[in-house]
């Protein structure tokens, strides 16, 4: 699916270059690259290469010379897909290990800059802005045995409306528990059950007893 998305940028150059050649080069390129993108199942550069390659060997066979033009474009998608995978790179949640020690507040671990916002919000749902609300005392991003964690509770609720957040990094999965008069309610991505830290447990624990 990644591959796919990062494909729509050459498709794009190339449509945009192909308004200088005759409308039936246009047509023949787009042919090439459309079902190159269908076929997408390997790495992006190489189907980039592939694109390159077929839509120049559509065109000579026309007697149109676009080497010029196809190496221009060739380019100029090589550019994009280095930026673009730049900010793939920035939504890696392996970054969020660098603010362990720091309250989710303070990283804004529930608001779009953060690379689990997406499939938190997914997960929840209409529960995330009450999940928040119970997340108004927290307590900082910690980690254990590769997971990374932070519970936290409602402010002045005597207790009742905790809740906590699990990150599995190298997954991209996550798992929510929040629990109200001693009823626990937990939201979890698909996949593996994640490891849950002692620290949780005992949350879970006390809230169960009142």
């Amino acid at each position: 699916m990644r591959a796919r998305s990062l494909l729509l940028l050459p498709l794009a150059f190339v449509l945009a270059a192909c308004d200088k050649v005759e409308p039936i080069a246009q047509q023949a390129a787009s042919a090439v690259v459309a079902e190159t993108l269908k076929q997408a199942g390997s790495q992006a550069q190489s189907v980039l290469d592939k694109a390159k390659d077929d839509a120049n060997n559509a065109l000579s066979g026309m007697g149109i010379d676009a080497s010029a033009t196809v190496d221009s474009l060739k380019e100029k998608a090589r550019a994009a897909l280095k930026e673009q995978a730049a900010s793939l790179g920035a939504s890696d949640w392996h970054t969020l290990e660098q603010h362990v020690g720091k309250y989710p507040r303070d990283i804004g671990l529930y608001t779009d800059v953060s690379p689990i916002a997406p499939e938190l919000k997914r997960l929840l749902g209409n529960r995330f802005e009450t999940f928040k609300e119970w997340m108004g005392t927290q307590g900082p991003l910690q980690k254990e045995q590769g997971v990374l964690y932070t519970t936290g509770n409602k402010p002045h609720s005597a207790g009742d409306g905790s809740a906590y957040l699990l990150i599995n990094p190298d997954k991209r999965t996550l798992e929510v528990g929040m629990m109200s008069k001693g009823k626990l309610v937990v939201y979890a991505s698909a996949g593996d059950t994640i490891y849950k830290p002692k620290d949780v447990e005992t949350v879970v624990q006390n809230m169960a007893s009142r």
